[in-house]
């Protein structure tokens, strides 16, 4: 999968901007496949290629939703802190559920990196008839429908019980 990686000043629709944080702020963000502060979402075990366009502002993977100066904890993936070019990764089955992408040099420029969680439906066993899944959604979570028109969430290895649409 390609993902198009450019900086640009932020407007009040990045979920990080300045308006919202307390902290030090950059006014400008990254803007994911032409979403500002759009979340990447990935497969393990799946190659994904970076085209990265954001001169002064080193795009680079780690556990730290803020980035910027003195953060130095990224996660230990190839071709960290880019800010021109392309590179190429496959995530590996150690990576987080939930990352961040951030800007070496300046905080809250990035956002989240959501890692899709493989259900097996066989593996389900407290829902009668499941028949589909959908998600995750922003947060991670997983949809899980049956054939009685029930859904359910599915986080943390767990089902909740989320809403019913019998007879609708």
């Amino acid at each position: 999968m390609e993902i198009y990686v450019t900086a640009k000043k932020k407007t009040k629709s990045h979920p990080l901007s300045c308006e919202h944080i307390q902290d030090a702020c950059s006014d400008i963000g990254f803007v994911i496949n032409g979403v500002e502060g759009g979340p990447i979402h990935i497969e393990k075990d799946k190659t994904y290629t970076f085209h990265i366009d954001s001169p002064g502002h080193p795009f680079y993977f780690t556990q730290d939703n803020r980035g910027g100066r003195g953060r130095n904890d990224p996660l230990q993936l190839s071709s960290q802190e880019e800010d021109q070019g392309t590179f190429s990764i496959k995530f590996t089955n150690d990576i987080p559920d939930t990352f961040y992408y951030q800007c070496r040099v300046h905080p809250y420029m990035g956002g989240k990196v959501i890692v899709k969680k493989n259900v097996n439906l066989a593996k389900i066993g407290s829902i009668p008839s499941p028949i589909a899944v959908a998600g995750p959604d922003n947060n991670g979570i997983l949809y899980v429908a049956n054939q009685e028109g029930n859904i359910y969430k599915y986080m943390n290895n767990k089902l909740i019980p989320f809403v019913s649409i019998k007879g609708i």
